[in-house]
Parts: structure tokens; C-alpha cells; sequence
């Protein structure tokens, strides 16, 4: 077998520290064969129950996880060849007051419903299940789950699903009774069998404290309601309290009795709540140990499998004889991404199987490199390109190493590397000529990684993706579609793109969400983004992968300006659209890196939405503290003060009072070694209507999940919210939000921001701030009219009724109009010049274009005051030559 040559490690051994494994604590029921079924009438009086194993040990998984129900319920489980019995008993002082909405079988609404549920992991797998759920009327209700990464806030559910199961129910006077015939044909098993387990849980909801449409707010049962089970689940999938879809945690049953209990198992496992990854299993042994109580000591034979997703499985076995402890043995991951890890433990002598459990594990690449030299800007910090292998250090060995960079667009080799002595490589370990290939043109990349046995065959192969920053810079401001790289993944986009280290990209693979790359270091102010209304996890952009309403237009495309139009729908991963609330998005951007912002929400909805994030995203193989300065980001108000998300960082008291400081902030990310992002925001109800300062979560103790975060962009998983276990993928962090309150009646309602990008140190920032929030008085000349200033433009509107050769500007301000923006409404002409009092400015010193709506747009450079006038000249068009043209 092609793994055989790392088995010379003792079979069962102490293979890892104790805090790099992730417990997982068991509950464990071994329920004993009826020998004769069950009337399934409501009435527990049948002796299959009296030898039932019983469960009474309902706890709480909303409000006070963990705690005692106070409302007991007691479940009963037998079986026989062809069906798993369950019985329920509730005890319950007000049935006058139980909740029975759904009337009719599979009726979604039972989840308003009092009831009791069943689920049922039959592959034991801990992802995919069935859930049976039973009001307190007889209403009956099933479907599947596949829950792919336990965290994630997804879970595909296929309500359309039936299984045959029987089922009555019986109310008393403080009780009620609910008894299930479930038929284990119809769930793919053929005959149940002694020693086949299954992963269950049994749950109860008790007058449910929840109304359509509050599901992602309401997190905490009030009054009565009482959310519990038997394992003590907490899901993450919002779409009510507590909707028990966590099969993780589900307990395990065995039919009949294996003589043993499992306790607990401990393994190398990665987290996907948003938060650290854990300790995700490696390539090559991973250790794990399994926690048993026997009364009495048990030879058995211990099989471990790994299945990856697209090589041979990896298979052991063990005699061992169980005692109450713990027992240490290894698996062994072949694959990065997924693979399923088996655990079955047989009767040493008859072989008869007592226990079977399997979970999925992704695991890393076998490799991480550290590329933070191909992607700095600073010569003075330069670090060789370096590698480390992610393996237990006997694979590491036994192993040689090739590793072959390579253009990814024609595959030329570039540097070749072979590595044969891998003993100290679980350091980071210098590898090609770093100047060399800073030295290369901007592009994608690729180093193919070639693990070797000591035969030299290649037991591994993985290639990591790269996109290198382009040295070079553009000689103007251009917006054009084609292809953009980032991470090493190319794909559409439109591009505004400036003669400096910037550039503002529509991009499919981040689901046309616009970013500004600063030579692979990104950043987003997000989109529009809600909650609830029975959609899974968020709704957002975001989750369009496939871009199925995600669209983008370049509108307009001058010296002076572009315009891009960004449409989407708030989608949640299944594609689902939240009320069938739709945005469009404008982005009017010029040459000097700065912009607005315009959002439309269209809303059919009174619910909180969110219009920013700020997003931070990095390319693989690069830390976070890499990419971004310390402080990631600062919070600025017009009179200059500022602070860090260090400062607020335990000090509540003097955010809440700087955010009060003022009306008008700014968001500056501090990038290192490059351009700094920033955001211009107002509480002003024609800017941000229904935002107020409780809304506002600017800066955060740090950006959440920098490493970490997986879902966007390119993401691997149609889920949303999960982490990734590597940094071979692009990743990204948030570090704060705006929220805003909704009012249908607005159609639709606008949301408008400045952006920009400027250099690290300058008060350009602030410039444009003031300028944009505080336009200046206007006054035009003879045949002119001043139309006011428009913000979502950042433009002075002027016009005419007929053609007038001259127009004289005087925009009167304290402090001066940073770089203006003039549009002349029906100029009868071609603009031919413009003066500053009686000086020319040169033609770097201005650009003009055509608007799509035939106004011209003027875009000046430089902080104009009031002292000079701007003077601008047009020439007459001809008919003949505008027919022409």
C-alpha cells in the first residue's frame, strides 16, 4: 500500500500534547432489543418500554445552556430487526397553552410549534441526519440535514424528504405522550443489527418564543419557552432560538450492549465558529485518544480507516484490551481538504462489530510557505522566500522535498529547489533565490510541491497559487474590463486603475464586490447586508458565489471620471433572496484615488440592514501582522482627533464619548508599506437616514479572524461563515460595521460615503472630507446657473439655457476646495481651456470626459480658494461636425 512505509511507529502510543487535542466529551446510550414491538398509540404502558433504555437528563441549549430543564421530559429507546422504537413523556402544567399552528404533515410551521424531535445520524458521520419532529397534536414533519462544517451558519435542509415512521400522541392533564415507529428501511439501513451505531439526539421545544420574521435577533427564549435535548447541542444555523442542527454534538447510540462506554475522543480537529482554528489534523500520524468505562476488561481489535476525497484509503488494525482510561492510538491523513477518519472497534474474537463512529476532518496543505518578501515593498524588510513541511516529524524524515516555481499562465519553470534532508524543515526554511524572483514581472505564479517517500515516489503533490504586484505602474487614470489576479486566481473584472500603487476592482471571484488592491493587500467597505425571514446565515453578495445576481456595468469611463454601476440581491448561501430586496450601487471615482459611494437598498422590509463592513483581506502564505500595521485602523473626527482600535480596546467610555464628538469621521486602514484605504461617514439623515450612533461599531480589539476567516473571498464552501485551516487560500477580517433602520416606505433608500485612497501620513483625507461635507458658496457668471452642490458625485452643478463661450467659477471657502469637481449642464461645447485667474493650467493639471447623460465633467487638481476664480472656455460644436462625431 502506498502509505506502508510510515507504520514503524508502536501502534498505540502518546503521540501529541494534551492541549493540541480537541476533546470531545460523548453522551453515550447502549439500548437494549424489544421482544416485542410496541403499540404505537400514545399509551407507554407496553413492556417494550419498561425495558427500554431511558433518557431523563434534558438540558437546556437556549437561554442558560447547560442547566437542568424545569419542565422534565423522559424519553425511551428500544429496537428490533426492521425499526428504532421512541417514546416521550412530558411533563407539562399548562396544555391548555401548548402551541399546535401546523395542522398538516411537513408543514414548516412546526417549528412555532410545542414538540418533540428526533435526529438521527445513521452513517455517523456527525454531518448528515435526519430530523423527525412531532407536535403535541400528532403533526408529523421530516426532513434531511447535511451540515458540512459544524460553525458554519449553513446547513442544506430538504424538507421534500419522507421517511415511514409512525407516530401518536396522547394529552393528560399535566402531561403529554408522544410514541414513534420508526422504520429503518426507509433511512437506507437493511436490518438493524447488534453493534450498529447511529448518532441521536432527542429534543423538546416548549411553548416556543419565537415569530417569523425575528429569528436571527431573538437568541434568548423569554417567559415559559424552554428550548432542550439530550446532548447539548448550540447550532449556529439562524433560524430560530434553537433549532438543535448541530450533529457534532449528537450523542452516540449502540444497539445493544458493546460491554463499554465511550467517554470521550480527543484528536487534532480545526473550529469554524468565527474565532481561533484549533489544532486541525496534519498530513501524515495524528494522534487520538479514546476515553472508555468498562466494568470488566474487554479484548477487542481496533480498525482505523482514512478516507480522503480523491486517493487510496489508509487503513489499521490493532488488538488491545479495553480497560477504564485511556487508550492512545493514530490515524493517518493522506490528503489535505477532506477526509474521512473512521473508528471501529470489533469483538477480538468473534469480529462482530461494537462500535463504529467516523468524522470529517480537512486538513492543511502539507507545506506553508512565508512569501511576505514577493509582496512587501520595503527593501529594508525583505525575508527569504521559506518554507515548512506540517507533519509529525517521522513522515518529515522519511521524506524528500522538490518544489518547482512556475508562470502559471505558460507553466515556464522559473527555480527549481530539492530538499532531501527534511529533519529541521518543520521550521521555516529558506528556499530559491528571494531577489530573483522579486526581480519578476507582476503575474500569477505557482511553486508545485512534490512530497517523496524514500523510494522517491511522489506520495503528496500540491501546488500553491500566487499573484505577484506589478512593479510598474499605469502612466494614467484608465477603467477597463479584462482579467484580475489575485491570491493566484484570475478571473473578469473591471478596473479603475491610477498612476500609483492602487486600483479600485469589480471582481468576479469576490462576487464582483468592489475592493481596492493595494499590490495584493485588499479592502472592502463591504455591501448590503440582513439577517432572518427563515434564509440561513447572512444575507448578502457575499454569498453569490456563482454570480447569479451579482452584476456589474462600467457606465461611464473618461479622463475626468468613472462610473460603475454594481446591482445584487441580499442572497443567503442556498440562493434564497431576503424578501426579494434588491441593491444597486454606484461608484463615481476620479483621478485623485477618491470617490463616492452610493447605495440604493430597495426594501420590502422594516428589519436592521447593515450598508459597511470594513473588510480586510490578504493573499495566501502572509500573516496578517505581515500585511497590516499594528493598529489596523483609526477612527478621525473633522477637528483631528483620532484614535486607534488599541485605545478604545477595553475603554467603552471613550468610544461612546469620541463618537459623540462630532458629526463627521473618517476610516483610515492602515496597510503597511502602502496606499491607506479610508471612508468617509456622516450623521446627517441625508447621508446615513436611520443611523444613529448606537449603530456604529467602527473599530474593533483587533480584526476579528484575520487569519482565519474563509468564506470570501474565492471561497471553497457554498456556506456561510467558516475558517480556513491553512493559509494557502486568500482570507480576510473585519473590524467594524454600520447599521441603519429601515423604513419600507423609502424606495429606495440611499446610503452615501466618500472613499479614497492616500498615502500613509497625509491629511489628504481630511481635505477631501471637509470639501465634500462643507461644499463651498458658489458664484457663476452671466448666462450661468449654480444648481447646487451634489454629494453623490462630489460635483458643483452648473448650466445653461444656450450656448455662453465663458464661465467664471468662484468657489468661496475658509479653508479652500480640494480638488473640485465641476459639471456643466448643457454646455453647447467642447471645452477648450481653463484659466485660475489669469494662469492656464496645464493639461496634468485637470481632466474633462463626457458624462453617459452628455453633461461635461470637469475634475481639477490642486486646493482651490476663493481668491482666483476658475475660468472655463468651451467652443461651439457645429451641427455639421456634431452629426459627424
Amino acid at each position: 500500500m502506498k502509505f506502508l512505509f510510515f507504520f514503524f511507529l508502536a501502534s498505540f502510543c502518546l503521540f501529541a500534547a494534551e492541549d493540541e487535542l480537541l476533546h470531545r466529551k460523548i453522551n453515550f446510550a447502549a439500548i437494549p432489543r424489544t421482544a416485542a414491538a410496541p403499540v404505537i398509540d400514545g399509551d407507554l404502558s407496553d413492556a417494550a418500554w419498561q425495558d427500554a433504555h431511558v433518557i431523563s437528563n434534558f438540558i437546556l441549549t437556549a437561554g442558560d445552556h447547560g442547566a437542568t430543564a424545569k419542565h422534565p421530559t423522559k424519553a425511551f429507546l428500544t429496537w428490533d430487526d426492521t425499526h428504532l422504537y421512541v417514546a416521550f413523556r412530558c411533563e407539562e402544567p399548562d396544555v391548555a397553552g401548548m402551541k399546535t399552528t401546523s395542522k398538516l404533515t411537513d408543514d414548516l410551521d412546526i417549528l412555532y410549534d410545542d414538540r418533540v424531535e428526533v435526529f438521527l445520524d445513521v452513517n455517523h458521520d456527525h454531518r448528515s441526519y435526519i430530523e423527525l419532529a412531532l407536535n403535541s397534536a400528532g403533526v408529523q414533519f421530516d426532513q434531511t440535514g447535511f451540515n458540512r462544517l459544524n460553525g458554519s451558519k449553513t446547513c442544506d435542509m430538504a424538507p421534500s424528504f419522507n421517511a415511514f415512521w409512525r407516530a401518536r400522541t396522547v394529552v393528560g392533564q399535566d402531561f403529554w405522550t408522544a410514541e414513534l415507529a420508526i422504520d429503518a428501511t426507509s433511512l437506507g439501513i437493511a436490518k438493524i443489527e447488534q453493534g450498529m451505531t447511529w448518532g441521536l439526539n432527542l429534543a423538546r421545544v416548549r411553548q416556543p418564543d419565537i415569530v417569523k420574521g425575528e429569528e436571527f435577533f431573538k437568541r434568548e427564549p423569554a417567559g415559559e419557552a424552554e428550548y432542550s435535548a439530550w446532548a447539548p447541542v448550540n447550532d449556529y444555523i439562524r433560524e430560530t432560538i434553537s433549532n438543535f442542527h448541530e450533529p457534532l454534538a449528537f450523542g452516540d447510540v449502540v444497539f445493544g450492549d458493546p460491554g463499554f462506554e465511550i467517554k470521550e475522543l480527543a484528536f487534532k480537529s480545526a473550529l469554524y465558529a468565527f474565532g481561533p482554528v484549533g489544532h486541525p489534523s496534519l498530513y501524515g500520524l495524528n494522534p487520538l485518544d479514546i476515553d472508555v468505562a468498562t466494568t470488566s476488561p474487554k479484548k477487542v481489535e481496533i480498525q482505523l480507516r482514512v478516507e480522503p476525497e480523491s486517493l487510496a484509503p489508509w487503513q489499521k488494525s490493532d488488538e488491545a484490551t479495553l480497560t477504564s482510561g485511556v487508550l492512545h492510538t493514530e490515524y493517518f491523513i493522506p490528503e489535505r481538504q477532506e477526509n474521512k477518519i473512521i473508528l471501529s472497534i470489533l469483538d477480538a474474537e468473534t469480529k462482530q462489530q461494537l462500535y463504529r463512529t467516523s468524522y470529517i476532518e480537512i486538513a492543511p496543505p502539507f507545506i506553508e510557505f512565508n512569501l511576505y518578501s514577493l509582496y512587501t515593498r520595503n527593501p529594508q524588510t525583505v525575508e527569504p522566500v521559506a518554507f515548512r513541511l506540517l507533519m509529525d516529524e517521522n513522515t518529515r524524515r522519511n521524506s524528500s522535498l522538490e518544489l518547482k516555481f512556475k508562470n502559471a499562465k505558460n507553466g515556464m519553470l522559473i527555480a527549481v529547489s530539492q530538499i532531501d534532508d527534511l529533519s529541521g524543515a518543520d521550521q521555516f526554511t529558506p528556499v530559491f533565490d528571494t531577489p530573483q524572483l522579486r526581480a519578476l514581472p507582476g503575474g500569477a505564479y505557482a511553486v508545485q510541491c512534490l512530497l517523496k517517500n524514500a523510494g522517491g515516489e511522489v506520495v503528496a503533490d500540491f501546488t500553491q497559487n500566487l499573484t505577484k504586484f506589478d512593479l510598474t505602474l499605469p502612466t494614467q487614470f484608465t477603467a477597463e474590463e479584462g482579467d484580475f489576479s489575485y491570491g493566484g486566481i484570475t478571473n473578469h473584472a473591471i478596473r479603475i486603475r491610477y498612476p500609483f500603487a492602487a486600483e479600485f476592482v469589480f471582481w468576479r471571484d469576490a462576487s464582483y464586490i468592489p475592493i481596492w488592491d493595494m499590490d495584493q493587500a485588499a479592502m472592502t467597505n463591504e455591501f448590503i447586508e440582513c439577517w432572518g425571514a427563515g434564509n440561513q446565515g447572512c444575507n448578502e453578495p457575499m454569498q453569490d458565489r456563482e454570480c447569479r445576481y451579482s452584476r456589474v456595468q462600467l457606465l461611464e469611463k473618461s479622463p475626468a471620471r468613472a462610473v460603475v454601476h454594481w446591482r445584487y440581491a441580499l442572497s443567503d448561501p442556498h440562493y434564497n433572496i431576503y424578501r426579494n430586496e434588491w441593491v444597486d450601487e454606484y461608484y463615481t471615482m476620479y483621478p485623485d484615488g477618491v470617490g463616492v459611494r452610493q447605495v440604493n437598498l430597495w426594501p420590502n422590509s422594516n428589519t436592521r440592514h447593515e450598508m459597511l463592513e470594513v473588510l480586510l483581506a490578504k493573499p495566501p502564505m502572509v500573516h496578517t501582522q505581515q500585511m497590516y500595521d499594528d493598529l489596523f485602523a483609526t477612527l478621525t473626527n473633522l477637528k483631528g482627533e483620532s484614535h486607534s482600535n488599541k485605545e478604545f480596546t477595553g475603554h467603552k467610555k471613550l468610544y461612546n464619548e469620541f463618537l459623540a464628538s462630532d458629526n463627521d469621521f473618517i476610516i483610515e486602514v492602515h496597510f503597511k508599506d502602502r496606499m491607506h484605504p479610508f471612508t468617509v461617514f456622516s450623521f446627517r439623515d441625508s447621508l446615513l437616514p436611520g443611523v444613529t450612533r448606537d449603530h456604529v461599531t467602527v473599530i474593533s480589539k483587533e480584526m476579528a479572524s484575520a487569519d482565519q476567516r474563509g468564506h470570501w473571498p474565492a471561497s471553497r464552501y457554498q456556506i456561510d461563515g467558516y475558517n480556513t485551516v491553512g493559509l494557502d487560500v486568500p482570507n480576510h477580517g473585519n473590524i467594524g460595521n454600520i447599521q441603519a433602520e429601515i423604513d419600507p416606505k423609502n424606495q429606495p433608500q440611499t446610503w452615501t460615503f466618500l472613499i479614497g485612497a492616500k498615502e500613509k501620513g497625509s491629511d489628504v483625507d481630511k481635505l477631501h472630507a471637509a470639501s465634500w461635507l462643507y461644499p463651498a458658496d458658489v458664484a457663476v457668471s452671466s448666462g450661468w446657473t449654480y444648481a447646487g452642490y451634489d454629494e453623490s458625485e462630489r460635483a458643483y452643478v452648473v448650466s445653461a439655457e444656450e450656448f455662453v463661450r465663458r464661465c467664471e467659477i468662484n468657489l468661496k471657502s475658509k479653508k479652500g476646495v480640494f480638488d473640485p469637481v465641476l459639471r456643466f449642464e448643457n454646455p453647447g461645447g467642447k471645452l477648450i481651456a481653463v484659466r485660475q485667474g489669469k494662469k492656464a493650467l496645464s493639461a496634468d493639471s485637470y481632466a474633462a470626459g463626457a458624462s453617459r447623460d452628455g453633461a461635461t465633467v470637469v475634475f481639477v487638481k490642486g486646493l482651490i480658494t476663493g481668491r482666483k476664480p476658475l475660468m472655463f472656455e468651451f467652443e461651439k460644436q457645429t451641427t455639421q461636425l456634431s452629426q459627424k462625431k
